[in-house]
């Protein structure tokens, strides 16, 4: 097999590998696939808008209607108006938010660093300077 071919397939294989040991981590404690990133684009635009929200995640606005409605029916985030264009809805997190969203980075830490756990923290580097250069090479960071 090919250097290339080889490559692709272990990447492959270790993004699978990645996706289920976290699916399966975040499950455990009720946080879907889809759950975890509408709080991650709201952790990181704040106050995100629906459309920006809905941008980011590469869905419908209705698809985003849905996950937030599930969100605020749990009492984690809270809709407003934007004051300059009052047809905009952004999504917030409320206290209990906050803190399934803090919980959620500490879950996903410890994720990590056991998925990590039997490489070096210089092995480490180098496989993130690599997944940079590699995303980075295709027009992903």
């Amino acid at each position: 097999m090919t250097e290339p071919i080889r490559l692709g397939e272990l990447l492959m294989a270790a993004s699978r590998h990645f996706s289920q040991r976290g699916m399966a981590a975040f499950g455990e404690h009720g946080y879907t696939p889809a759950r975890v990133r509408l709080m991650r684009i709201i952790d990181m635009y704040r106050r995100p808008t629906m459309s920006t929200a809905a941008d980011e995640l590469g869905v419908t606005r209705r698809a985003v209607t849905s996950l937030a409605d599930g969100l605020e029916n749990d009492g984690l985030v809270e809709r407003e108006h934007s004051q300059e264009d009052r047809r905009e809805v952004m999504l917030r997190f409320t206290e209990s938010g906050h803190r399934s969203v803090d919980r959620m980075k500490m879950l996903q830490a410890e994720i990590s660093a056991d998925l990590f756990a039997n490489l070096t923290r210089e092995e480490q580097r180098q496989l993130a300077h690599l997944l940079e250069k590699f995303l980075g090479e295709a027009g992903q960071c």
